[in-house]
């Protein structure tokens, strides 16, 4: 069916300003959107974070429990209808240093963990890193460990846990970013490391 004369192909938009219960639809390619339909089929969700559906065009609350108009809650623990005795917390506190760079396993955080708060309570040079690829990990050491080792062998800029390598021409005056003859150097030598460790 044509809009204002024309053919577009379109896609939901639940985005602001609109209401959750009506049929939205965003011109794909296109910045606009036009409410298509004053009320989706009933069922769909208002909105992706809630178990909220719409019926007849409006938003009708649905408890944890998939109950239409319950009051029924999750817990800090994440259990339907839960008092928040059942959370089990898992404290620690990791003051370590690595001496040669690399990677650490300071917590494994179990499956379907809630509320995880990590902080740094003080400037350090360890780096925070998400675990779960571990070949995608031990490949970007590699790759850190080999950058880091030719920069100092060429006498090239590079900067590691706070140590800076410095090499004149190759920086531009600024001294942040890379020189033409900088970057020819660097790209040569890296693009090549970089698809032997990734493939």
């Amino acid at each position: 069916m044509p809009f204002r004369g024309k053919y577009y192909n379109w896609k939901p938009y639940t985005g602001g300003g609109v209401k959750p219960c009506a049929l939205n639809c965003l011109a794909e390619g296109y910045n606009f959107y036009t409410e298509r339909a004053p009320a989706v089929i009933d069922g769909t969700q208002c909105n992706a974070d809630s178990l909220d559906i719409c019926i007849n065009g409006e938003c009708k609350h649905v408890g944890c429990d998939n109950i239409l108009g319950s009051d029924s809650k999750e817990d800090r623990c994440r259990v339907c209808g839960g008092d928040g005795s059942t959370c089990e917390a898992i404290e620690g506190f990791f003051n370590d240093s690595l001496s040669r760079g690399g990677y650490m396993e300071v917590i494994q955080i179990p499956r379907g963990s809630v509320h995880i708060e990590i902080r740094e309570v003080a400037m350090s040079k360890n780096y925070i890193v998400e675990g779960s690829n571990v070949g995608r990990n031990r490949r970007t050491q590699s790759i850190n460990a080999w950058l880091r080792g030719w920069c100092q062998c060429h006498n090239f800029g590079f900067f590691d846990n706070g140590v800076a390598y410095t090499a004149p021409g190759l920086m531009n005056p600024d001294g942040i970013h890379l020189s033409q003859r900088g970057k020819r150097i660097f790209a040569q030598e890296l693009v090549g490391l970089i698809n032997r460790a990734l493939n």
